[in-house]
């Protein structure tokens, strides 16, 4: 059975006052602007090289700029801002400025700018924090937008979207944090919201790299499983909330599980063959034993038959049928279980030595090598006695079968009425062959 263990899966491993680094989207703000070049009115004391070229302002707040460049064509490559606990780095690329690095220490950040393009300063950054974590940004220099974030156990987590307006769409999880395989999280819009409506997003589903699919539902941090798809082309459907989701059905090449019981302790109760039949259980997980089958013809429209079972797993045999054409109850005896109806082509073992006939006749034989003898309710030969046992018999069966079809959803309106006209005949039947 499928599985998964939101708290690990989808946690978020980075502590939130380092999620994003300050001054970009998502972070928190820098407070005073970063100045390119200094103020004049502010700068307390200026450095030149042997060659006359300006090489160092010094700035009030203990602002430092260094300048690089010839004399007379000097441009600004660094500058230490303490208030803001900054270091910024710059070059010069056909005349224009283009910064390449800023360090943070005092918050542990350094940031990279890479992949300069077109007139408006588009570019790339790529964050990277003491912690390992990475944060990946791209666009214009005033509006970049978030694309990327690196966890450090190895988590990425994908964006897309411009400015203010981007949203998470994927989360990559490696495969050491996911049971040995790697897996992808999607994503979606609450209840159909967007972004321009203040929606959030949740998670709408789950692919696992062995080929699983997962399909999910529910609010943010509520979102639940509740349907996977496995290589095998097997699906299963669960209910019940995050981290407590219980399997219900398990759809295998056609045939339909239904399960009952607690997360980890579900257990089947009934299953519909793909060429309409339906087999019913009882016992908890890993010891269901058939009760019940009802067997539909080929159209899968009207029942044929309904036959019970007794004995437990891997031991069931038949222990009454009830024949729907001609509402003839077959009584079976004897038997080790091997004849269970589960496509092996096993045969069975039991022995059928007593119907009892809509008609009201008891037609009995003593084994399979006797012949078949009739009793009617004026044969003196079929004591009072065995006849009440007979009638014991054959209403533990109309018992059986009328919970049974209270609990099968497959069984329709029509089926039931036939069901009823068959249990009333039988029980006059039944009274038939009592003293």
């Amino acid at each position: 059975m499928d599985g998964w263990r939101p708290g690990e899966q989808c946690m978020d491993n980075a502590p939130r006052d380092e999620q994003f680094p300050r001054g970009f989207p998502r972070g928190k703000g820098l407070g005073p602007s970063l100045p390119r070049v200094p103020i004049p009115e502010k700068v307390q004391e200026t450095l030149y090289d042997p060659s006359g070229a300006m090489r160092q302002q010094v700035c009030e707040e203990g602002v430092v700029w260094h300048w690089s460049g010839a004399k007379g064509n000097e441009w600004l490559s660094q500058a230490f801002i303490p208030a803001l606990g900054v270091v910024r780095y710059w070059t010069r690329v056909r005349g224009k400025y283009q910064e390449m690095r800023r360090d943070m220490p005092n918050v542990m950040w350094r940031c990279f700018f890479t992949d300069y393009r077109g007139d408006n300063g588009w570019c790339k950054v790529r964050c990277v924090h003491a912690s390992g974590r990475e944060v990946h940004y791209e666009g214009e220099s005033l509006n970049l937008s978030l694309r990327m974030v690196i966890m450090p156990k190895g988590n990425v987590i994908y964006f897309e979207g411009e400015g203010r307006g981007t949203y998470k769409v994927r989360t990559y999880i490696p495969p050491n944090r996911a049971g040995g395989h790697d897996i992808m999280l999607h994503y979606g819009w609450y209840n159909g919201y967007s972004v321009a409506t203040g929606g959030k997003r949740v998670m709408t589903s789950q692919v696992v790299s062995d080929g699983r699919v997962r399909i999910m539902d529910g609010a943010p941090a509520e979102e639940r499983i509740i349907r996977t798809t496995l290589p095998s082309g097997n699906v299963q459907e669960f209910e019940g909330p995050r981290g407590s989701e219980r399997l219900v059905r398990n759809k295998m090449a056609g045939d339909v599980f239904h399960y009952k019981g607690e997360r980890g302790h579900e257990a089947i109760y009934r299953m519909e063959r793909v060429g309409g039949d339906v087999h019913m259980y009882k016992g908890p997980k890993g010891n269901e034993h058939l009760t019940s089958l009802l067997k539909y013809d080929r159209d899968r429209t009207a029942l044929v038959s309904v036959t019970t079972y007794a004995g437990k797993r891997g031991q069931e045999r038949r222990s009454r049928k009830l024949d729907m054409k001609d509402g003839c109850v077959h009584v079976f005896s004897g038997g080790s279980g091997s004849g269970l109806p589960n496509g092996l082509g096993l045969t069975y073992e039991e022995d059928c030595n007593r119907i009892l006939c809509r008609s009201g006749a008891l037609v009995t034989r003593l084994n399979s090598a006797s012949p078949w003898v009739a009793l009617d309710e004026s044969d003196a030969s079929a004591p009072a006695a065995k006849r009440q046992r007979v009638m014991d018999t054959a209403q533990g069966l109309y018992a059986e079968l009328e919970a049974l079809t209270e609990k099968v959803s497959a069984v329709q309106e029509g089926q039931l009425i036939e069901l009823g006209e068959h249990f009333k005949a039988l029980r006059e039947a039944v009274s038939k062959c009592v003293a």
